[in-house]
């Protein structure tokens, strides 16, 4: 899995990335289920997915309900 390659997208989606992102990105849904457990990542919506701490702002609300959405989401 390519942590630092998740990293910056999370960066610049307000601290966010879908399970898609991350399967793409070289990880598994048992990474993702490690990261959740040990309390490094915290799932926001169904399929998104907080990388870290991200502070919590009204952008990144409105962030992980689009990618929540999926693509094409207007």
């Amino acid at each position: 899995m390519d942590h630092q390659a998740i990293v910056a997208l999370a960066r610049a989606q307000h601290g966010l990335v879908t399970r898609r992102q991350v399967l793409e990105l070289g990880g598994s849904d048992r990474a993702i289920a490690t990261l959740v457990a040990t309390g490094r990542w915290r799932r926001s919506r169904r399929g998104v997915l907080e990388v870290g701490a991200p502070a919590a702002t009204w952008e990144q609300r409105v962030m992980a309900a689009c990618l929540a959405a999926g693509p094409g989401v207007v």
